[in-house]
């Protein structure tokens, strides 16, 4: 099955009403429109990359959610296998960006620190912790290279967060 941005997003909405926390839609959400956002900087800088299948990675990144947060009283568990076709084994630009705005976004784009701080702050510091927000730096500054200037530039509404 190949999935589009317009189908993941639906699929998101439909379980919207299924799930006692919703909180990991908006995320999905959130990340899905700010990968979109980079994806199509990137393209603009002539980089080679698929906005929509970018878009859909966003949206679906954490579907397994869905059978983690079904309301008691529905126990149906979709299979969700073209989650694991549609992602390849190695690391694409496309995927990259996921994992990049996985590290930036709550329900909003956040700067890299100020999420950083958030997952923190509500998961504490654990043996890799220092690995994990070095490499979420590098892989800002990877974005950054490639776009030649800050990222957070394509995100004004960040200063909001500030």
């Amino acid at each position: 099955m190949k999935l589009n941005s317009s189908e993941a997003r639906e699929l998101l909405e439909k379980e919207r009403p299924n799930q006692k926390d919703d909180r990991w839609i908006g995320h999905s959400i959130c990340v899905g429109d700010s990968a979109g956002r980079i994806a199509r900087a990137l393209q603009e800088k002539g980089i080679n990359v698929d906005v929509d299948k970018t878009i859909t990675l966003g949206y679906i990144h954490d579907i397994d959610c869905i059978s983690n947060d079904r309301d008691e009283t529905d126990k149906t568990n979709p299979n969700y296998d073209f989650v694991k076709d549609y992602i390849s084994n190695e690391y694409s630009t496309e995927e990259k960006i996921i994992n990049l705005c996985d590290l930036i976004c709550t329900t909003k784009t956040l700067t890299a620190e100020k999420r950083m701080i958030d997952l923190l702050l509500r998961h504490g510091v654990f043996k890799k912790t220092y690995y994990h927000i070095e490499e979420t730096m590098k892989l800002k500054e990877y974005f950054d290279n490639l776009l030649g200037y800050n990222l957070c530039d394509l995100f004004p509404e960040i200063k909001e967060n500030l």
